[in-house]
């Protein structure tokens, strides 16, 4: 019984851990890059303020990313045991 409680409780973990996944998959699906022209020479040149935004996002989700491999490990461990 607590054998199923386990892999129960670990499939709801495992489907809250997909869904923030793919939150951060749609969050990055549609992102752009914005060049701007540098001297004349053509676009060469990433629009810093629209850089900036997007740095600070992908440092975001890459902490997320992080925690969730994490978790995932722990879910893989506690179904095993």
């Amino acid at each position: 019984m607590a054998a199923m409680q386990d892999v129960c409780q670990s499939a709801v973990k495992e489907k809250e851990l997909e869904q923030k996944l793919n939150q951060v998959i749609g969050e990055w699906m549609y992102h752009t890059f914005t060049l701007e022209t540098f001297k004349g020479r053509g676009a060469m040149l990433l629009n810093v303020d629209m850089t900036m935004k997007i740095t600070s996002q992908l440092e975001d989700s890459l902490m997320l990313l992080a925690s969730l491999s994490s978790s995932r490990s722990d879910i893989i461990v506690a179904i095993v045991h």
